[in-house]
């Protein structure tokens, strides 16, 4: 099962996340066999994603846990407690938070210079959040939830949240990264505003 793909910002690897692990593969090969495994989820990996430089993965679990993998040493760096499925996991284009949304209907900032959540939202208690994604220049987060709700928030200073509004019935799938174009401009497919 493969439940997310992901490819390496230099174009090299392809990352696979499934069931309790991540496989990387080199894009650049013949062979089928991963050129190394991550597996220390205990559960479907739901979400993964790299840093602009490649030098770490980030990736999002059903077990609950939002983590950190060095690629260079394959080994996981940190590790960071959601207390329900996680779903969707995005990086904010600082590069320097990441954030998640769970089966719960919470929607946390990891501050990973201060290694701690530094922000939690709850738009609808028990919702489960299914996608996530910020604004090209971090100054806006949208998350879509299971109930077809799509949540607008105006970030100032990184992780403050400062606006909310709900957009209903403008989602009937997942929200993907193409939501918000680098012009600012929204795409939104057929759905109307």
């Amino acid at each position: 099962q493969v439940n997310r793909l992901e490819i390496t910002p230099d174009k090299r690897f392809l990352a696979a996340a499934g069931n309790s692990h991540i496989r990387l593969f080199d894009v650049n090969s013949n062979s089928p066999q991963p050129v190394i495994s991550y597996d220390s989820h205990t559960s479907n990996v739901m979400a993964v994603g790299f840093h602009c430089d490649g030098n770490w993965m980030y990736s999002g679990s059903e077990d609950g846990t939002v983590r950190i993998w060095d690629l260079r040493t394959a080994t996981c760096q940190r590790e960071y407690e959601s207390r329900a499925a996680v779903n969707t996991v995005v990086l904010h284009p600082n590069q320097k938070e990441l954030i998640s949304g769970d089966q719960n209907g919470n929607i946390r900032v990891w501050d990973l210079a201060a290694n701690s959540c530094s922000c939690e939202l709850v738009p609808e208690v028990d919702t489960a959040i299914r996608s996530l994604t910020v604004m090209w220049d971090g100054s806006m987060v949208v998350a879509a939830n299971n109930r077809g709700t799509c949540y607008v928030w105006r970030l100032l200073k990184g992780t403050q949240v400062s606006e909310s509004a709900d957009l209903h019935a403008i989602v009937h799938s997942m929200i993907s990264a193409f939501f918000f174009q680098a012009d600012e401009t929204t795409c939104l497919d057929n759905h109307q505003l």
